[in-house]
């Protein structure tokens, strides 16, 4: 759903604004919470699913802060695993590519691998679906290829087996 489609604009918009009128001010907040998140897992529902993990862990770690300054205990600790957490997170999903693509150009500069190595994709939807068997690390160095997705069904040039089976 985008913001200039016509269910946004004349179904979804309307009922929130209607609710958010009609609901008493303790509840507003928890409703466009909510309205917020069927709105991006409308969109994408393997980004939604990961910022509801995202938003429950950062609201059990604010929980363990609350709790640590309750008995003037340090909160260093705690809130140092979630701002790691965090950028753990931010890594995976929005820099993996760009370190990938980076590996492949290193790798086929030195001539360790003789093949560019394959976009990664969609990477949330990648890493959340990916086997052992699709990360490469079968075999030795020379009878697998490092790759870890062909979009198209090119043959391998070794075994003359679709690309995307052999490693």
């Amino acid at each position: 759903m985008l913001f200039s489609s016509p269910i946004f604009l004349f179904a979804f918009l309307p009922l929130l604004l209607a609710l958010h009128a009609l609901l008493p001010k303790s509840t507003r907040n928890a409703l466009l919470l909510v309205a917020s998140l069927l709105f991006y897992w409308w969109g994408e529902p393997v980004a939604s699913t990961l910022m509801v993990v995202s938003i429950l862990l950062n609201y059990a770690f604010g929980l363990l802060v609350g709790r640590a300054q309750e008995r003037n205990a340090s909160t260093t600790w705690i809130v140092g695993w979630a701002v790691g957490l965090n950028l753990a997170i931010l890594f995976v999903f929005k820099y993996a590519d760009w370190v990938w693509n980076g590996l492949g150009s290193v790798l086929l500069g030195l001539g360790v691998i003789d093949t560019p190595l394959a976009t990664i994709g969609s990477v949330p939807r990648r890493l959340l679906s990916a086997s052992a068997a699709e990360l490469g690390w079968l075999g030795t160095l020379a009878d697998r290829h490092l790759l870890l997705h062909f979009p198209s069904d090119e043959l391998c040039h070794r075994c003359s087996t679709p690309r995307w089976t052999c490693f």
